[in-house]
């Protein structure tokens, strides 16, 4: 099969560029698979990129001119996008459709209902935008805390609506229920399928010389995910806790005086698995709604328990007492709480670490994916014939 990926690459790279290359790498193995990537980095690099793309946000010349010459060179039998924001934008998809090429779409995040795609605002859940006006958006800055910004976002996502852009999609892979629940909303829930993501082991033969032992959270170090859950509970930790990951609240955080608490900074994935192997359970604090974090599939893979807040997709990714324990983000010290009761009780942890692997290699496992984005692709392309 001749599969084209198509994609987005912000300017920090996270958890979407992860999935794409995963998938790459697994499709590669027994099919032809061509990646079309266009990055922030390379496109965006001054004011007068930046003002190219706003006037292109809504109907982008330069997006038909790259895919109409990649489609007549190429000519792929099925079309996989993952993001299409802000460079590749609506006109991407609509090319396509023209052509009548069979297209699948991951939706990793929810910005098609959310100016900054999370549902996140002052620190909190925000949804005034599923069933209010997109407009909101504009009113509370929420794309980059900037009017002009977020009026630029608005602009493309009322253009994607208008022009029926996501009617041009012919299936939508989204990670749970709870994705598939909101979507449904502005989309045909007979065209969406849920397939979670998957991680493949990682073998590292890092040894991480452990005195003591400890806590861990990896991520990015930003409100959206909680991180002043695990300061503000710093004190009530039997132990210590170790930080991975770098962003916006680092540097503030560095300039705590605490003993309990150890920033690692960015790190490679293999120290990262190393340092997961040792530790005693993950702090998974994420206050928005997430779409399906890689570190929990691969604490998951190591059989690292996770302690986590019940949002969103979380609700299908973690079972209570099974995989991982939940916390309450309102009460003031149930991190903790829950993240002692896992250290003090071995027993429970054991169980908990096996129950890990054991749903990991059920349903996160590179083998298990392949089967279903091949189902999916195969079923888009009978469909499309059937049209």
């Amino acid at each position: 099969m001749k599969i084209l990926q198509i994609h987005n690459e912000y300017y920090f790279k996270g958890g979407e560029d992860t999935v794409v290359n995963l998938e790459f790498n697994l499709l590669k193995k027994k099919n032809i698979v061509h990646q079309l990537i266009r990055k922030n980095l390379n496109e965006i690099k001054n004011l007068k990129d930046k003002l190219n793309v706003v006037k292109n946000i809504t109907n982008s010349q330069i997006s038909k001119k790259i895919i109409n010459a990649y489609l007549d060179k190429y000519k792929p039998r099925i079309v996989h996008i993952h993001n299409i924001f802000p460079l590749w934008t609506g006109s991407l998809i609509a090319e396509l459709s023209k052509r009548n090429i069979p297209i699948v779409m991951t939706l990793h995040n929810y910005r098609f209902f959310c100016s900054n795609g999370m549902f996140f605002r002052n620190n909190k859940i925000c949804t005034k935008c599923i069933s209010g006006s997109l407009f909101n958006g504009v009113k509370y800055k929420c794309y980059q805390n900037s009017y002009i910004k977020s009026l630029a976002v608005y602009s493309y996502l009322t253009s994607i609506r208008k022009n029926k852009i996501l009617d041009k999609i012919d299936k939508f892979i989204v990670f749970t229920k709870f994705s598939k629940d909101i979507y449904s909303k502005i989309i045909d829930k007979n065209k969406i399928i849920i397939k979670p993501n998957f991680t493949t082991k990682i073998k590292t033969n890092i040894n991480i010389k452990k005195k003591n032992k400890f806590f861990l959270f990896v991520g990015r170090i930003s409100s959206e995910k909680g991180i002043d859950l695990i300061i503000n509970n710093l004190n009530q930790f039997k132990i210590n806790i170790k930080i991975i990951g770098d962003g916006p609240l680092l540097d503030r955080l560095k300039l705590i005086k605490s003993n309990k608490i150890q920033f690692l900074g960015k790190l490679t994935k293999q120290k990262t698995i190393a340092y997961m192997k040792k530790a005693e359970c993950l702090l998974f604090t994420s206050k928005w709604y997430e779409g399906m974090p890689m570190v929990t599939l691969e604490a998951m893979s190591v059989g690292l328990p996770i302690v986590s807040s019940r949002l969103g997709n979380m609700k299908y990714i973690i079972k209570n007492n099974f995989n991982g324990l939940f916390f309450n983000i309102n009460l003031k010290y149930d991190l903790s709480k829950k993240a002692n009761y896992l250290y003090k009780n071995k027993i429970f942890k054991k169980l908990l670490k096996k129950n890990s692997i054991n749903v990991y290699k059920k349903k996160y496992s590179s083998s298990t994916n392949y089967i279903i984005l091949k189902n999916i692709y195969q079923q888009v392309l009978k469909e499309k014939l059937k049209n």
